[in-house]
């Protein structure tokens, strides 16, 4: 069940059911669309539900106040989602570094991805009452890069087969990055403050891992830092 999530922008005039498409056909999300539905095939409420290929943009903040609502939900396959600076937030906080617990922690996801060949990037995910961001298929092969995550009440990131780079995953309840099938390539990025491992599972080169919960567990294909020193 789709929950309502407060509109974050004031909604000028008729707004159409669905949300028009920006330039060169990158459709936009936006927090003034999820009571009407932002595309074909997404119905109104929370999670926007991207079910056709293509590429989106996000051109505002999204939130929400319920620690079990998911905000994206990606369905199709070949999907490239550029979060465009902004964040995706709940209400779920964190406690010390490394976190010992966190709090309105729930089941809602920031961008739930369930299909091959998804791209997300260029923004934050943070304080969902679950993973931040997840993708749960097996056999997938997704990227995602340039992100900040924390303080979300599970992992920072789930992902079975794909790249995650130049990521910033701090303070959230669970592993930094958690890769529970396949070989996930993580590279380029800082994990730090978790609450268990930095990183469980997949293949990891030239990221930091600094005060996180309990020890690396990764296969090593280039050099890594662990606290100040080589891993």
């Amino acid at each position: 069940m789709k929950r309502f999530v407060p509109v974050l922008m004031a909604c000028a005039g008729l707004l159409s059911s669905f949300n028009a498409s920006a330039v060169d056909g990158v459709i936009e999300i936006s927090s003034a669309c999820i009571n009407f539905g932002c595309m074909p095939g997404d119905s109104a409420g929370a999670p926007v539900t991207i079910s056709q290929s293509g590429s989106y943009i996000l051109t505002s903040n999204l939130s929400t106040t319920n620690a079990d609502t998911t905000l994206i939900e990606i369905s199709a396959s070949d999907v490239s989602l550029n979060l465009n600076g902004f964040t995706i937030s709940g209400v779920t906080t964190c406690a010390n570094t490394p976190v010992t617990g966190c709090s309105n922690t729930g089941n809602g996801i920031g961008v739930d991805v369930n299909n091959d060949r998804v791209r997300v990037y260029n923004g934050n995910i943070r304080n969902m009452g679950n993973v931040c961001l997840s993708s749960t298929l097996d056999h997938t092969v997704n990227h995602f890069h340039d992100l900040t995550v924390s303080e979300c009440g599970g992992a920072g990131i789930v992902s079975p087969s794909g790249l995650i780079s130049d990521v910033l995953v701090n303070r959230v309840g669970g592993q930094g990055i958690l890769i529970f099938i396949g070989n996930t390539f993580v590279k380029d990025s800082h994990i730090t403050g978790n609450r268990t491992e930095g990183q469980l599972g997949g293949v990891c080169a030239n990221n930091v891992y600094q005060a996180n919960g309990s020890a690396l567990n990764c296969v090593q294909m280039g050099p890594n830092i662990c606290d100040g020193v080589a891993c």
